[in-house]
Formats: C-alpha cells, sequence, structure tokens
C-alpha cells in the first residue's frame, strides 16, 4: 500500500514538473500553472502542493467542491501559500457564498455584466481578487462567456467607471475555452486562442494595465503557449 501510494506521489509530481519544464521553455513570457483538482480527493492536492513540485494554485469548478476543500485548507494550516481559482460556470445566486470562501485569489469566469454587478456589490473581502472575463471564442451556445469584442468593450468600459469602488478587485484579463465540439482539437485551439489573444492586445489600452490570458488545458494546452497564455488550467494531465 505504502509503494503505491508512493509510486502515485512520484507520477502527480513528474507530471507538474513536466509542465512546467514545457512552460519554461517559452521563457518569454510568465505562465501560471493552476492545477485543475476537481473531483480529486483533497489527499492528491496536498501531495501536489508538499512535493518537490511545489505547487500552490488549484482551480475548482464546482462551488460546494471548493468550499468544503478550501475549508479543509483552512483548518489544517499547513498549506498556507495555496491559492485558489474558481474556473466554473457562475450562477449570480453563487456569488455571495463563492466570495466568503478562504483564499480565494481567483474568478476565471465573469460573463455578464450582471456578475461583474454582483461582484462589486457583494465583495467584502480586503485582500485582492483577481477575476477575469470569459469569452466565448467558439460561438458554442451551450457555453457561456461574452460573445463579441463589442460586448468586452461595454463591460470594461463599466469596469473603468466602477473600479474606484472596489480598488481590493482586479480586473486581470480574459479567460477561453477551445471548441468542445470539434474533430480537431488543435486547429479549434488555435482559432480560439488567437482570436483571444487579439481581444487581450485590443482591450490593453482601455484597461489601462497589462491584461494576462487564461486559456489552454490538458488536450490544448501547447497551443495555449504559442500564443502567450499567463495561466493553464491543466487537470487530467496531472493527477491521472
Amino acid at each position: 500500500m505504502k509503494k503505491m501510494i508512493a509510486i502515485h506521489e512520484h507520477t502527480i509530481t513528474n507530471n507538474i514538473l513536466k509542465i512546467k519544464s514545457e512552460i519554461a521553455l517559452h521563457h518569454h513570457q510568465e505562465c501560471t500553472l493552476v492545477a485543475v483538482s476537481k473531483t480529486r480527493p483533497l489527499e492528491e492536492i496536498i501531495i501536489a502542493y508538499e512535493g518537490a513540485a511545489g505547487q500552490r494554485h488549484f482551480g475548482e469548478n464546482r462551488l460546494k467542491e471548493l468550499e468544503q476543500k478550501a475549508q479543509s485548507i483552512a483548518l489544517n494550516k499547513k498549506q498556507s501559500e495555496i491559492a485558489w481559482h474558481f474556473i466554473g460556470n457562475l450562477q449570480s445566486n453563487k456569488i455571495r457564498p463563492l466570495l466568503k470562501i478562504p483564499q480565494l485569489n481567483f474568478i476565471h469566469s465573469i460573463d455578464s455584466i450582471k456578475l461583474l454587478e454582483l461582484l462589486y456589490e457583494h465583495t467584502l473581502q480586503e485582500t485582492p481578487l483577481y477575476y477575469f472575463l470569459q469569452v466565448n471564442t467558439s460561438g458554442e451556445g451551450e457555453k457561456g462567456g461574452f460573445k463579441s469584442y463589442q460586448d468586452l468593450l461595454v463591460a470594461c468600459e463599466w469596469i473603468t467607471q466602477h473600479q474606484k469602488l472596489r480598488p481590493q478587485l482586479h480586473f486581470h484579463g480574459l479567460m477561453t475555452m477551445g471548441r468542445i465540439r470539434t474533430s480537431d482539437v488543435l486547429a479549434d485551439a488555435h482559432h480560439s486562442f488567437q482570436m483571444l489573444q487579439e481581444y487581450r492586445d485590443q482591450l490593453t489600452t482601455r484597461a489601462g494595465h497589462p491584461l494576462h490570458l487564461s486559456m489552454g488545458m490538458s488536450q490544448d494546452y501547447p497551443v495555449a503557449l504559442q500564443y502567450g497564455s499567463s495561466y493553464l488550467r491543466i487537470g487530467s494531465t496531472i493527477f491521472s
């Protein structure tokens, strides 16, 4: 049993280190690896955190699961540098409980003006909270996200008008996912990630500060790195 656990620890650590070495090859850019730990037991998060890979950023897409894990980690007090990322679909009624989660540092899925309004209305924490505007670059109806550059301009203008009310909130950049239904994952990833990169470049002047890109998952992260991704959200390649 101990041997199996040791092998599992070795696998997780090696998987993280391999991805980080690929990131390092793109030395011209800073890129954070977010280990997507949804459905994975808390023990695996601790392995990734305390092992040689020293993983600090973890992503969850279900509010209840994130609440449980974050509270357990907070009580443990041994993983005090952990940074939680919420990466899932965000409903209006989930904003308040989400904002109460300890060590929540990033929200990747703000996809409407309504969510922006609720975020700025209900944020009480004094520590910085970074958020991304989600963009639907594939045009798939089941996905959330701002659907056009014009929609992003409206959102950016809203943020500019309200930023002074919540200085602890930081518009950090744009997030997208590649096409879900596709026969050519990599080709569609090129299309989606290039579009997000172009939107970011156009919006940066209006935002008044550098904007980051959250894009790239297990099946397409090498493509995301080519387009300057700042945050990779990778799960199965790490934990499987």
